[in-house]
């Protein structure tokens, strides 16, 4: 679940105790049912807790990876609309691989029209 949302949403009930819906924006994760209330601390520290580090931290690890992307296209090619900033990437490669092209079959018609001028 890199870079997703996690909520965590709970409801108490005084004849069937507390229930736990853990859903991310996509779908459902997991229902639970905690059926004594003086076992949710114990549920919160020992489940929830972990799970919900685990989702900070992954959301922060994924915008890291962006943010790393767009420095190192800010490094390669410096500031401009070429820069997704939300991948980092640049399209002064994808620019200079179809300019390449280009050059590369001119050459190539150039070459055919004059071998076929010298025949």
């Amino acid at each position: 679940m890199l870079g997703g949302a996690l909520e965590i949403r709970f409801w108490p009930s005084e004849i069937h105790g507390i229930f736990v819906l853990i859903e991310t924006p996509l779908a459902f994760a997991e229902q639970v049912v905690v059926p004594n209330p003086a076992d949710w601390l114990p549920f919160l520290s020992h489940h929830l807790a972990p799970i919900i580090a685990v989702s900070n931290q992954s959301s922060l690890i994924a915008l890291h990876g962006k943010i790393g992307n767009a420095l190192i296209a800010l490094a390669r090619h410096g500031e401009g609309s070429h820069v997704d900033p939300e991948t980092g990437e640049s399209r002064i490669d994808l620019d200079n691989d179809r300019d390449r092209r280009r050059a590369q079959q001119a050459r190539a018609t150039m070459e055919r029209e004059r071998r076929e001028g010298s025949a």
